[in-house]
């Protein structure tokens, strides 16, 4: 079980790196576009260097920032694209994981799309 200062780092440093996700999808930071230094993301979260710098790891494996040394870490000028295609391999994740439990539950096919489709109406309206 992690101890519990461990998990208020994995925590911090995953919504580092989810916050500049939004601001991408925001538009308020753009494909090319440096992001601030690690020192700068430092004083703006009130963490270590090394959460912030976690935080810009995760980003560069999931290819939606690539680092220059010397210079800082810059936004992948098909950023768009890449975020379509991480959201797209989470949502098939959850719904594969969504399907095995159906099926465990007894859920046919039918009924899970009805299900499916229900969510999508309400959240269209949401």
């Amino acid at each position: 079980m992690p101890h519990s200062s461990s998990a208020a780092y994995i925590a911090t440093y995953k919504k580092i790196a989810e916050d500049i996700i939004n601001a991408i999808l925001k538009g308020e930071y753009t494909a090319g576009e440096y992001l601030p230094s690690l020192n700068e993301v430092c004083d703006m979260y009130s963490v270590s260097k090394i959460t912030a710098l976690n935080a810009y790891k995760e980003l560069v494996v999931k290819n939606i920032i690539v680092s220059k040394p010397g210079i800082g870490y810059r936004i992948v000028p098909d950023v768009m694209a890449v975020l379509a295609d991480n959201f797209r391999s989470s949502i098939i994740n959850s719904m594969s994981e969504a399907i095995k439990i159906s099926r465990w539950l007894g859920i046919n096919s039918e009924d899970a799309t009805k299900m499916f489709k229900q969510l999508w109406n309400e959240t269209a309206t949401a």
